[in-house]
């Protein structure tokens, strides 16, 4: 996608795009990915941070930037479940 997509719209569509905003977040976003910085926390941060940028605000998202970022630095709290213990038969 980087190779192909990313500089066909740079050239073609882009430039006459009023959707230009989400468009360099888009790119900036795929960038990052293609470079692995999703593998850190910090990188995975500044990933979100972007996309929470996007022009329709997330108007069906179900946690807010904060939330989010909370649940990446304490990653293990969150999806810590309780021990399932088996019922008696």
């Amino acid at each position: 996608m980087i190779e192909k997509v990313v500089p066909f719209v740079d050239t073609y569509v882009s430039p006459f795009s009023c959707k230009r905003h989400e468009y360099d977040v888009f790119k900036e976003i795929s960038l990052r990915l293609n470079s692995q910085e999703h593998l850190s926390q910090e990188g995975l941060i500044k990933l979100v941070e972007l996309a929470y940028t996007y022009q329709g605000k997330g108007k069906f998202r179900k946690r807010t930037l904060n939330e989010i970022i909370e649940i990446i630095k304490d990653k293990d709290s969150f999806f810590q479940k309780e021990s399932v213990t088996p019922r008696e038969v």
